[in-house]
């Protein structure tokens, strides 16, 4: 309860004083420190600064994926990400005229062991066994719409329940998909995929 707190309080920009147990340990999610646990309280403060700006942070604190329909704003993202020094693993889904060759391509760029079984089972199991160097790995997926509605259902779901396992070890896997179509919809995941801050209105979408 008081963890939620904090977080809604940094995310209008003020120091943040809670109190938390003396036990808790700190992390860290986009440059900014969090402290959680349970047990006797102590006094604990958060203190905010422009590191509450960065993009993975933004993105991770809701989930793990963003949606992009423009591809000028999809490379000024990605060049955030390059520019600090995240690896970053590009994918043109229309390409992927068939499953076998989607668990080619992701085993191929993500160099997947050999026993990689090239079924969803195993993708979810590889993804989230993933080595990822710090800062962390960000996906693009280009023309992500060009899947059928079943399978970017599914990809996404996988997805984001790596990056939330991998993100549990202190390892960002960030997902971003870009999608001709502005009508473009996602099903319901445990975590939000998020339209990116120029096309959060449906009418941003909508111009050519």
């Amino acid at each position: 309860m008081y963890f939620g707190r904090a977080l809604k309080s940094y995310g209008q920009g003020r120091a943040v004083e809670h109190r938390f147990p003396a036990s808790a340990k700190p992390f860290t999610l986009g440059g900014m420190q969090f402290k959680l646990a349970v047990g006797q309280n102590t006094k604990c403060t958060f203190i905010t600064d422009s590191r509450m700006e960065n993009l993975d942070w933004l993105i991770l604190r809701s989930g793990s994926i963003r949606a992009y329909r423009k591809k000028e704003y999809l490379e000024l993202d990605i060049s955030w990400f390059v520019d600090r020094g995240f690896s970053v693993i590009r994918f043109d889904c229309s390409k992927w005229t068939s499953k076998a060759m989607m668990h080619e391509d992701l085993a191929t760029e993500l160099n997947f062991p050999d026993y990689y079984g090239k079924n969803l089972d195993a993708l979810t199991d590889c993804l989230v066994e993933l080595e990822i160097n710090d800062p962390g790995l960000v996906l693009v997926f280009s023309r992500f719409d060009t899947l059928g509605e079943e399978t970017r259902d599914t990809l996404t779901d996988i997805f984001d329940h790596a990056s939330r396992a991998q993100l549990s070890l202190g390892k960002k896997m960030i997902g971003l998909l870009q999608v001709d179509d502005p009508k473009t919809t996602f099903s319901p995941i445990q975590y939000s995929i998020i339209w990116n801050s120029k096309e959060w209105l449906d009418s941003n979408r909508l111009k050519k």
